[in-house]
């Protein structure tokens, strides 16, 4: 069974809007099967929990420099913690606007109870090689899941 492209573009849409992915390229072999919410059989591995999508969202907003992106997504009681500062919500903005260097994932986005950790590297400077353990704990915030806690840990 095929859907018409009217009704794939509305369903992507709507899934883009509320932060879910409905499948992942090289997951579904067809996007009817993929988008096919009644089923409750779906393969997990396709489809990220919502959760996981703010991180990912978080994560990509950091990457750009989105001070507003990446604040948007957490809870007014956020803390971020590493070997070098720990700052609130309202310090965030500054730390945020300048992007953060890119990541290499050495252990992808696990969760363990109510916290998510995954081990990256990234180079702050030439020649310097940081691996890192990333937690990141979400509560709930008049109705949405927030990032209210990110720590990085040296490895």
């Amino acid at each position: 069974m095929y859907m018409s492209l009217t009704r794939v573009s509305a369903l992507v849409a709507l899934a883009a809007a509320s932060g879910t992915v409905i499948f992942k390229l090289g997951g579904s072999s067809s996007p009817a099967d993929a988008a096919d919410t009644k089923s409750s059989s779906r393969d997990a591995s396709s489809v990220f929990s919502s959760d996981e999508a703010i991180i990912e969202r978080f994560l990509e907003a950091r990457a750009r420099g989105d001070a507003k992106g990446a604040i948007a997504l957490c809870h007014p009681d956020f803390t971020f913690t590493s070997p070098r500062s720990t700052y609130r919500l309202g310090d965030a903005h500054e730390a945020f606007a300048k992007a953060f260097p890119p990541i290499k994932v050495r252990q992808k986005l696990s969760r363990k109870g109510s916290l998510w950790t995954q081990h990256a590297s990234f180079s702050p400077v030439a020649f310097v090689t940081v691996r890192v353990r990333q937690t990141f704990e979400l509560k709930r915030h008049n109705g949405r899941m927030k990032i209210v806690r990110v720590e990085h840990a040296k490895l």
